[in-house]
């Protein structure tokens, strides 16, 4: 969890810095101003009683946590609740998220595309047990081809010519919407490396209501074309041993608390 693992080592760190309690309190109060209690299951929230911080400064803290607790269990929200408290971030943790790599980039055909499926918790509330969304990904690195057809219209058939995108594309689809609304916040974190070491080196936020009439998104030019695809030099966005692997992370979280 979050809280124990980053911010509680920071604040302990900085404990040993500051030498009075009130500035210290102050910070305290500073960063658990940030901490989204309403996002952490009853499971998470039961954990951090336990926690000694929490014994620590029960004032600041316990409030918090006992709004979240009320809404797990009833799933009723607090009067003048600020809208940043119920605002999912993009969270990287895995059953937000998922990885994906392409390797031997080079031996990709043209205009290829390659699928991913995976699953997202529906909800924040009960979001360990509860429904989940499926979303297929496809893939298209190296452009899109729509290849010559025939429309048929009340006069007869009509022509219509092969056409070529030189774009990087995204789509993301979900399946079995049925009549749903469903609003989400997509993240695609981009990575390239240096000496050896990986690192995000792009990040692409898009917002998005999938419904009937909108079930598929798609994002052009994730990366520059010409920058993924150059013959006469090593892009930037291929890593690995070999520089030939391309890999993203795509996360998908809830607009809202109450999506």
């Amino acid at each position: 969890m979050c809280w124990r693992s980053c911010a509680a080592e920071w604040l302990q760190a900085q404990e040993e810095k500051v030498e009075d309690n009130q500035e210290f309190r102050h910070l305290v109060c500073e960063v658990m101003s940030h901490v989204r209690f309403f996002m952490m299951s009853a499971k998470h929230l039961a954990a951090l009683l336990l926690h000694p911080f929490t014994s620590r400064f029960k004032e600041i803290i316990t409030e918090g946590m006992r709004l979240a607790m009320n809404f797990q269990s009833q799933r009723s929200l607090p009067q003048n609740c600020p809208p940043s408290a119920l605002i999912p971030r993009l969270y990287t943790a895995e059953v937000w998220s998922v990885h994906w790599t392409l390797e031997n980039f080079p031996l990709l055909p043209a205009y290829g595309v390659s699928t991913l499926m995976f699953s997202t918790p529906a909800s924040l509330v009960d979001m360990e047990a509860g429904p989940t969304y499926d979303w297929v990904l496809e893939l298209y690195p190296k452009g899109v081809c729509f290849k010559r057809f025939y429309l048929l219209i009340v006069q007869g058939t009509l022509e219509m010519p092969e056409h070529v995108y030189k774009t990087v594309r995204l789509s993301l689809t979900l399946k079995d919407i049925a009549d749903k609304i469903v609003r989400v916040n997509v993240g695609i974190l981009i990575f390239s490396s240096q000496d050896g070491h990986e690192y995000i080196h792009k990040v692409i936020k898009k917002p998005f209501v999938f419904s009937n009439d909108s079930r598929m998104l798609n994002i052009d030019d994730l990366i520059p074309y010409d920058e993924l695809n150059h013959r006469t030099f090593t892009s930037p966005y291929l890593i690995g041993p070999a520089g030939d692997s391309l890999k993203i992370q795509i996360i998908i979280t809830p607009s809202s608390i109450t999506s």
